[in-house]
């Protein structure tokens, strides 16, 4: 949604530094306001655009998030647990499942039973 968004202000900006330009160059003769124009509007949607980058790029490359890497450094130390995002609000946790191979405080752990 944010970029869909993005892409319809940009659009706009893009149709509002033409007509700027346009009457600049028509009233004033100045030729110049035209590639300005483009410069400036480039480096704002670059701008723009570079959070949406930054979020798809981390949640292709199955990065953790940030607030739950900051909240849960002890449940890694202890786990090898892995937290990654499938979308912007879905997210995975995969943990490794090892045998306590009889060091197990349950009685009947289906682990220990040998």
């Amino acid at each position: 949604m944010q970029g869909m968004f993005l892409h319809v202000l940009a659009d706009t900006m893009g149709s509002v530094a033409v007509i700027v330009s346009a009457l600049l160059i028509k009233n004033f003769g100045w030729h110049w306001t035209d590639p300005l124009s483009s410069l400036i509007l480039s480096i704002l949607i670059f701008a723009s655009i570079y959070p949406v980058l930054k979020d798809s790029a981390c949640i292709l490359l199955q990065r953790c998030p940030p607030k739950i890497e900051r909240e849960l450094p002890a449940a890694f130390q202890k786990v090898r647990a892995r937290v990654t995002r499938r979308a912007r609000s879905r997210r995975c946790l995969s943990a490794p499942i090892l045998p306590c191979a009889g060091a197990c405080a349950v009685r009947r752990c289906w682990a220990c039973r040998a």
